[in-house]
């Protein structure tokens, strides 16, 4: 083959590996460009937010300007609620008129007064950088204008981050024409990173550490051009690419098992023809340029690749571990019921590293001992898989599960008209309950959610409503008097006021304080505290928070009454509550009284404990998140309110 016929064999090569884009190294685009630091709400008042600088390291300060322009002719006082992240803080000793500043919560609320059609206010702050977070150097500042019953929030992004490093490793040191050269950046800073890479022979990429083939021997210059949303950097290096054959290969492991193929491929370069020779350390041989080999049994096998051409030979070699997959089995009853705990313990042999389970529900554990719990009917393939370093081994079993015991989500609302105050006798005429601001009655209708995340009566989705296990029963006649007259009803009851909220209780302690406060106005017992109800209300509560989208399962499968148990609740289960994106509790309250699914478990009138949860994240879809667990104890009588 002459120079002409070798050279166009080495570009089509070259083709495979890396398809070039003409032109030369054009600068990356400017630092932090997507980036705008603005944004703008619409309506009767318009909102205008802008952050100088958005993009912007620790050390730094911010400015945040709020501007705001009343589009309607009548005056107005809106409220504006600045939430900065965490690494964003307020350090001026004077805010602005009509601003308060919650340091706990890193929330600054600002009440201006608009006196007519194109009035305007404006409010700058100056804003510290602290540290920057590596892993989500993008945040938001939160701008939510509340215009009477309106609410409507902005999200701006800021960047906060390190500005790029880098240095260029190459993959081999040593190149030959036609060999895969992998270029790999090792950055430091703040990604994400843009790379854009010119090779030195005209062609340049933006594919992050590519791999590329040289066509002609020579020296070649490499330059990086790595930057993020904060600044951009330049690092070169030279390569040299000879004539001379190189010898380099790949393995798909470096440990696999006996008579298990293992791919070899073949990165060698050199001026062609190429001849290769492979030695696999166990007697055998090849001279397939990408073999596939099976090893007999155990052992360290060195394996040497060989390289010839007219221009000399190289040879390289790596050694592969070939050892054993693990040995595992487990033991498990053939069959259970519904409602049962069962538990499957594995055994094995000492080179596993981990073990997993399926229990072909959708649950998984890990562990050599799993406790678990089925609540549907049906044949389930539990699966147990054992790793060690060399494979892994899996071992099937099929459970049948019968039906069993039956946990309906209420199992205490027996025997109830929850529609109505739970009295003795007829309900006398009288004007509903308005301490919430709304009726607290059957029918009186939905709050809308201000955060617009939360469910409501015309959002409320089909998966949140509790599954109410309906059992027939018999309307109770009152007692008859011998002439046939019916028995006069005691007098209703009106339970005395409960102890006021206190101005410094956190979200929980207020939820629990609305709670009985709207069962007090129903003429219902209030409802103990529970520590242990509490720890279950507030892991679900952080639950829902970092896994959005659940409900009353949590991320781990776990239901309602089952959290309960876990975290030492001794009764019984009478029901769970849940909400998001209320910032207080009292609307969440009114939603739950006001929703007929939820009615039922907050004016249960069996239950005698709660417990409370709420967790808030302004990076967290719905921000606000909140639990109530309900139990009953059957020694423990639920207290009326003491009288003030």
């Amino acid at each position: 083959m002459d120079r002409v016929a070798r050279l166009a064999v080495l570009l089509l090569l070259a083709a495979l590996f890396l398809l070039p884009s003409k032109g030369t190294l054009r600068a990356a685009a400017p630092p932090g460009a997507a980036f705008t630091g603005r944004d703008v709400i619409e309506g009767p008042v318009q909102v205008n937010l802008t952050i100088t600088p958005p993009v912007t390291t620790p050390g730094q300060s911010v400015g945040v300007h709020i501007q705001l322009t009343n589009n309607q002719p009548a005056a107005t006082a809106p409220i504006i609620l600045l939430s900065l992240p965490s690494n964003l803080t307020y350090t001026e000793t004077r805010l602005p008129a009509g601003a308060t500043y919650n340091y706990a919560d890193n929330l600054l609320t600002w009440r201006p007064v608009l006196s007519g059609q194109d009035a305007t206010a404006e409010m700058n702050l100056t804003v510290n950088v602290g540290a920057a977070d590596l892993t989500t150097p993008e945040k938001a500042i939160l701008v939510t204008l509340v215009l009477g019953e309106q609410t409507e929030t902005m999200a701006v992004p800021i960047w906060i981050g390190l500005p790029p490093q880098a240095t260029i490793q190459v993959r081999p040191e040593t190149i030959s024409i036609g060999q895969p050269v992998q270029l790999i950046a090792q950055t430091t800073g703040t990604g994400p990173f843009t790379q854009k890479w010119d090779f030195g022979d005209g062609r340049h990429i933006t594919t992050p550490n590519p791999q590329i083939v040289f066509p002609a021997a020579g020296t070649f210059e490499v330059t990086l051009l790595l930057s993020n949303p904060l600044a951009a950097t330049e690092v070169k290096t030279s390569l040299i690419v000879q004539t001379g054959p190189t010898a380099a290969f790949t393995m798909e492991r470096e440990k696999t098992t006996p008579f298990t193929p293992l791919q070899f491929t073949n990165q060698s370069g050199g001026e062609p023809p190429l001849t290769y020779w492979w030695e696999f350390g166990d007697g055998t041989t090849s001279t397939d340029e990408h073999p596939l080999h099976q090893f007999p049994v155990p052992g360290f096998y060195e394996v040497r690749l060989m390289v010839n051409s007219p221009l000399g030979v190289d040879e390289s070699a790596q050694t592969i571990i070939v050892g054993n997959s693990p040995s595992a089995d487990f033991l498990i009853a053939a069959d259970t019921s519904t409602g049962t705990p069962l538990l499957a313990e594995a055994f094995f042999d000492a080179t596993v590293t981990d073990l997993a389970w399926d229990m072909g529900d959708g649950t998984t554990y890990t562990g050599q001992l799993v406790e678990h719990t089925y609540h549907r009917v049906g044949t389930y393939p539990v699966t147990l898989t054992a790793h060690n370093e060399f494979g892994e081994h899996l071992v099937t079993k099929e459970i049948v599960v019968y039906a069993g015991s039956f946990t309906s989500f209420l199992p205490l609302m027996q025997r109830h008209d929850l529609s109505r105050p739970a009295v003795l006798g007829p309900v006398p005429e009288r004007t509903p309950p308005q301490y919430f601001g709304i009726a607290l009655q059957e029918g009186s209708g939905n709050t809308a959610n201000p955060g617009g995340a939360g469910p409501t009566g015309d959002n409320l989705p089909a998966a949140v409503m509790p599954q109410v296990t309906s059992v027939p029963v018999t309307p109770e006649v009152p007692p008859t008097l011998p002439d046939g007259a019916l028995a006069e009803a005691p007098p209703e009851v009106v339970l005395p006021p409960q102890a006021p909220l206190q101005p410094d209780a956190t979200p929980a302690e207020a939820l629990f304080w609305y709670i009985n406060e709207a069962r007090r106005l129903h003429n219902l017992p209030l409802l103990l505290y529970s520590y242990e109800l509490s720890i279950a209300a507030q892991v679900h509560s952080e639950d829902m928070l970092f896994v959005p989208g659940i409900l009353h399962v949590g991320s781990n499968g776990s239901r309602p009454e089952e959290r309960q148990y876990r975290y030492g609740w001794g009764g019984y289960y009478a029901g769970e509550a849940v909400a998001w994106g209320w910032e207080g509790p009292q609307p969440v309250v009114e939603f739950w009284v006001n929703s007929p699914p939820h009615r039922v478990i907050i004016m249960n009138p069996n239950a005698t404990h709660v417990g409370v949860g709420y967790a808030a994240n302004a990076n967290a879809p719905n921000i606000w998140y909140w639990t109530a667990d309900f139990g009953l104890n059957l020694d423990v009588a639920a207290p009326l309110p003491a009288p003030q």
